[in-house]
């Protein structure tokens, strides 16, 4: 592996980082340490790496902000990919078109609507992570999903190939998508915006709504499980008894059911436990088999094997 990777590392527009923390590259700051972490810069060098990590059988995890992963305590023996500074542009392709890089934040897209007087996915604010995560799973909120707003994406298969998708060819569907299926990697991505809205009261508006639910500097990662059909994951753990239960160094929000927050210092299998506990109890209470919505790394269980 270390042969591979000095490979990797010399290709331009490439950074390799070795033994990273994933308390670092995830927003619930726990877990184990991440064998490499690869950053590219630029559209160039990306068929080589993807190519090189496939012909090696690497195994590999697709990370944006690190707002939708739990990694275990024990880590993860693998690569982590990221795309740099050079997909994080935002700009106008025309009237009503705008151009966003895959690593560009959900905040700064909002911030760039509000800044040029534009309407679009508004309902996304505050809303963390990165623009290629929210389309890879079909991020949403209050009734809106963003894939009513893309209009094509660029992305690249796990064979290094660089795709033009329109919305019909990635599949949309209730937080996932062909991309997210086939593990592909979003470099950017044309979103259909309106000219000439005011988005101010709207912003503030969702914001409000959220914070009602949220903890502002907690180590969390928002929904931990899939709404279900004509349900909430949040009502039925609720109704399950467990709000407010913690187990070690994490706890069910008393805010929000379907939030599990991780305290400072805090660890990956107690959070990873809870949801267990949760997913068990609704199942007994409801019948309801909960889906994850968060990325599991590293933990050495099928999570269909919980109901077993």
């Amino acid at each position: 592996m270390n042969q591979i990777l000095e490979i990797i590392e010399k290709i331009h527009g490439i950074r390799c980082e070795s033994n990273i923390s994933a308390k670092k590259l995830t927003s619930y700051a726990v877990g184990g340490t991440v064998e490499y972490l690869i950053t590219i810069e630029d559209r160039e060098s990306i068929q080589s790496v993807f190519q090189l990590l496939r012909d090696a059988g690497l195994r590999y995890v697709l990370i944006g902000a690190g707002t939708n992963i739990l990694v275990a305590d024990t880590g993860f023996n693998g690569v982590f990919v990221r795309l740099g500074e050079g997909f994080k542009t935002i700009e106008r392709v025309s009237e009503s078109t705008i151009h966003a890089g895959g690593a560009s934040l959900v905040s700064d897209l909002i911030a760039f609507l509000r800044r040029n007087t534009l309407g679009g996915p508004v309902f996304l604010c505050g809303i963390p992570g990165t623009i290629g995560g929210a389309i890879a799973m079909n991020a949403g909120a209050f009734g809106g999903e963003i894939a009513k707003h893309v209009l094509n994406i660029d992305a690249v298969t796990t064979g290094g190939v660089i795709l033009k998708l329109n919305p019909d060819e990635c599949c949309f569907a209730y937080r996932e998508s062909r991309i997210l299926k086939e593990h592909m990697l979003v470099l950017g991505a044309e979103i259909s915006v309106v000219p000439g809205v005011r988005i101010d009261e709207e912003i503030e508006e969702y914001l409000a709504r959220r914070m009602k639910n949220q903890i502002p500097g907690s180590n969390y990662a928002g929904s931990v499980f899939k709404n279900p059909s004509g349900n909430y994951a949040g009502k039925l753990i609720e109704d399950s008894g467990l709000k407010g239960l913690r187990i070690g160094t994490a706890f069910v929000s008393e805010k929000h059911a379907n939030f599990i927050v991780a305290d400072d210092d805090g660890s990956a299998s107690d959070v990873f436990e809870l949801m267990q506990i949760a997913a068990l109890r609704v199942f007994e209470y409801f019948g309801i088999k909960l889906e994850p919505e968060i990325q599991l790394v590293g933990f050495d269980i099928n999570w269909d094997e919980i109901f077993e």
